[in-house]
Protein backbone atom coordinates (compact mmCIF):
# COMPACT_ATOMS: atom_id res chain seq x y z
CA UNK A 1 0.00 0.00 0.00
CA UNK A 2 2.73 2.28 0.34
CA UNK A 3 4.47 1.50 -2.51
CA UNK A 4 1.29 2.34 -4.29
CA UNK A 5 1.08 5.78 -2.50
CA UNK A 6 4.58 6.79 -3.04
CA UNK A 7 4.09 5.90 -6.91
CA UNK A 8 0.53 8.20 -6.63
CA UNK A 9 2.78 11.31 -5.23
CA UNK A 10 5.89 10.75 -7.12
CA UNK A 11 3.41 10.79 -10.04
CA UNK A 12 1.43 14.01 -8.84
CA UNK A 13 4.63 15.83 -8.25
CA UNK A 14 6.05 14.96 -11.75
CA UNK A 15 2.36 16.57 -13.14
CA UNK A 16 2.13 19.08 -10.83
CA UNK A 17 5.94 20.45 -12.01
CA UNK A 18 4.39 19.68 -15.40
CA UNK A 19 1.76 22.18 -15.12
CA UNK A 20 3.83 24.93 -13.30
CA UNK A 21 6.10 24.61 -16.09
CA UNK A 22 3.32 25.14 -18.87
CA UNK A 23 2.11 28.25 -16.81
CA UNK A 24 5.31 29.43 -16.31
CA UNK A 25 5.81 29.59 -20.63
CA UNK A 26 2.33 30.97 -20.93
CA UNK A 27 3.11 33.68 -18.55
CA UNK A 28 6.03 34.31 -20.29
CA UNK A 29 4.21 34.10 -23.92
CA UNK A 30 1.73 36.77 -22.82
CA UNK A 31 4.59 39.55 -22.08
CA UNK A 32 5.83 39.02 -25.16
CA UNK A 33 5.10 41.95 -27.51
CA UNK A 34 3.42 42.06 -30.51
CA UNK A 35 0.38 39.55 -29.60
CA UNK A 36 -2.18 39.20 -31.97
CA UNK A 37 -6.11 39.68 -29.72
CA UNK A 38 -7.07 36.03 -30.79
CA UNK A 39 -3.60 34.76 -29.74
CA UNK A 40 -3.50 36.45 -26.15
CA UNK A 41 -7.19 35.78 -25.65
CA UNK A 42 -5.97 32.07 -26.38
CA UNK A 43 -3.42 32.38 -24.14
CA UNK A 44 -5.64 33.12 -21.08
CA UNK A 45 -7.83 30.58 -21.82
CA UNK A 46 -4.92 28.38 -21.58
CA UNK A 47 -3.61 29.68 -18.17
CA UNK A 48 -7.02 29.77 -16.77
CA UNK A 49 -7.48 25.90 -17.59
CA UNK A 50 -3.38 25.20 -16.52
CA UNK A 51 -4.72 27.34 -12.92
CA UNK A 52 -7.73 24.98 -13.01
CA UNK A 53 -5.60 22.22 -13.15
CA UNK A 54 -3.42 22.88 -9.89
CA UNK A 55 -6.62 23.23 -8.46
CA UNK A 56 -7.29 19.57 -9.03
CA UNK A 57 -3.74 18.34 -7.89
CA UNK A 58 -4.28 20.28 -4.67
CA UNK A 59 -7.21 18.39 -4.25
CA UNK A 60 -5.60 14.97 -4.75
CA UNK A 61 -2.34 15.87 -2.74
CA UNK A 62 -4.96 16.79 0.03
CA UNK A 63 -6.81 13.53 -0.20
CA UNK A 64 -3.30 11.82 -0.22
CA UNK A 65 -2.52 13.53 2.78
CA UNK A 66 -5.59 12.16 4.82
CA UNK A 67 -5.97 8.88 6.14
CA UNK A 68 -7.00 6.52 3.41
CA UNK A 69 -10.36 5.22 3.56
CA UNK A 70 -9.32 1.78 2.71
CA UNK A 71 -6.68 1.40 5.46
CA UNK A 72 -9.41 0.43 7.77
CA UNK A 73 -8.03 1.80 11.12
CA UNK A 74 -6.77 5.71 10.08
CA UNK A 75 -3.60 4.56 11.17
CA UNK A 76 -1.74 5.45 7.64
CA UNK A 77 -0.83 8.25 6.82
CA UNK A 78 0.63 9.42 3.58
CA UNK A 79 3.75 12.27 4.07
CA UNK A 80 3.85 15.06 1.21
Amino acid sequence: MQDEYRDMRLTLAEVTASVRGVIADIDAALNMSGLERAARDTLHDARKNAAQAMQLLDKCVTRLATPHAAAGDGKEWVQL
